[in-house]
């Protein structure tokens, strides 16, 4: 007997906008989505096992009136867990006329770049960690365009 699993239609804030993704299987993970649905190629597959850190992406959720902000390695994470929340891959951190981020300015000025798989990674840690830091200190208000999802 072959059983389908429905597909179901996500949503999910991304770069300040809501996406909205019909008919992804319930199977599929975040980076496939990112990589083959969206041509967002920054977030790379390593090790597929969550240790190597070139998929990893940063997620943001509301806690209260605040967002968490966390680091995600989207190669484990599937698409559907992200529902509701904000997603950064490191395409999102430069600034729209192409000032880096601070964590990307950093990497830059410390020549701290290796042979660029994994470089994106550390931008976006290195970015979620300076968020979080001052999300924590000052509990900004947040407005978004949809509902967040609490998990």
């Amino acid at each position: 007997m072959d059983i389908q699993s429905p597909l179901k239609t996500i949503q999910f804030v991304r770069a300040g906008k809501v996406v909205s993704l019909a008919n992804v299987p319930p199977s599929r993970t975040l980076l496939a989505l990112l990589r083959e649905d969206l041509g967002r190629t920054g977030a790379k597959e390593g090790c597929g096992e969550g240790g190597g850190c070139a998929c990893t992406v940063v997620v943001g959720e509301a806690e209260g009136n605040h967002i968490r902000y966390r680091a995600s390695n989207s190669c484990l994470r599937l698409a559907h867990s992200v529902d509701g929340m904000a997603l950064w891959t490191v395409e999102d951190l430069a600034a729209k006329d192409g000032t880096l981020h601070p964590a990307q300015q950093s990497m830059v000025d410390c020549h701290a770049s290796q042979c660029g798989f994994c470089t994106p990674d550390f931008d976006r840690n290195c970015a979620a960690l300076k968020t979080i830091r001052i999300t924590s200190r000052q509990a900004p208000q947040c407005r978004w365009p949809m509902p967040m999802r609490r998990w």
